[in-house]
């Protein structure tokens, strides 16, 4: 599986400019924020493809040298082609599964931010006598949300 954080992390930052955007200008501004981050995520794919290939290639070819056999034999090889095959195995379903329990967790953790900030969480842990008891009145401060 590849995949990168970079979405997760933009997602909010994009939702937000989305909001508060009014203008041309801001629209365009958002426009080419939008245009940076998929400029950025499709080089960090191919930053890590560019590793993968390489990378795989050269530990085989040291195992091939070392040792004079493959990693795999043809038939295992044949075998393992066969597991992932996207219509004669469970492989779409498998990856379906992962889409949807990645989207849930998506879903779920925006929920808790939300939760946390409606809720000032953050706020209650700055004035509350028994974190200020553990961490100190100067640490205290330190839950303040930003």
């Amino acid at each position: 599986m590849l995949a990168t954080k970079q979405p997760a992390m933009t997602a909010a930052t994009i939702a937000q400019s989305i909001e508060s955007t009014n203008t041309y200008d801001e629209i365009k501004e958002l426009g080419n924020f939008i245009i940076k981050v998929f400029r950025s995520q499709f080089v960090a794919v191919v930053g890590n493809l560019a590793m993968v290939f390489p990378v795989a290639f050269g530990m085989a070819w040291l195992y091939h040298y070392y040792t004079g056999s493959y990693i795999l034999g043809a038939e295992d090889a044949q075998h393992k082609f066969e597991l992932v095959h996207p219509f004669k195995s469970l492989a779409l379903l498998h990856a379906a599964i992962a889409g949807i329990m990645l989207f849930a967790a998506g879903i779920l953790s925006g929920l808790a931010d939300n939760g946390n900030i409606f809720n000032r969480y953050s706020d209650r842990l700055q004035y509350s006598k028994f974190i200020k008891r553990i961490a100190g009145k100067r640490n205290a401060k330190n839950f303040q949300h930003t």
